[in-house]
């Protein structure tokens, strides 16, 4: 990534995934469009949350909605089990620009009401840190709302239960 200024692209989402790493507390979202892949991960290696991440978790990106994406590309390799060398294109997102006069109108449901609540912002400190951290965890059960989400699309449906006479023994 040796680009200064990230590219811009629009983009519509068409699938979201997710892995969880236990060992950094951290995971990694593909956001899968019709451009192509685009990564970002929930923190730097600093701990830090990223700017994408809390983005994502603002916006409540879904598939479906196109967006704006800000971010760098860069060429990469992996060997296949052929044992043949396989280039790629590594999209890594930097952020997710705001809208505003120069970008295009996109379709955004947010996680939380954008309207500023008020009460919250004048009340005395204990409500407003309450509040501050309502939102916090608010994003935070959005991203796992989206990893489970996506495991549950890749793990097949085991929700057949076979019928079962009453007045007979269980098989066990």
């Amino acid at each position: 990534m040796n680009q200064e200024k990230p590219l811009v692209t629009t983009a519509q989402i068409t699938g979201i995934e997710s892995k969880f790493y236990a060992d950094s507390q951290s995971s990694s979202f593909t956001l899968v469009t019709d451009k192509g892949k685009f990564r970002f991960n929930s923190k730097k290696k600093t701990g830090e949350e990223t700017t994408s991440h809390q983005q994502f978790q603002k916006y409540g990106f879904k598939s479906g909605d196109t967006i704006e994406i800000a971010y760098f590309t860069s060429k990469e390799s992996f060997v296949n089990p052929k044992g043949e060398t396989i280039m790629y294109d590594k999209n890594t997102v930097a952020y997710f620009p705001k809208d505003d006069e120069n970008s295009p109108k996109r379709p955004v449901t947010p996680l939380i009401a954008q309207t500023p609540n008020t009460e919250a912002h004048n009340a005395p400190g204990d409500l407003s840190k309450l509040w501050e951290e309502l939102q916090k965890l608010t994003g935070r059960v959005r991203s796992l709302e989206i990893m489970l989400n996506a495991k549950q699309s890749i793990v097949p449906d085991k929700s057949f239960i076979a019928p079962v006479d009453e007045d007979q023994e269980p098989p066990f």
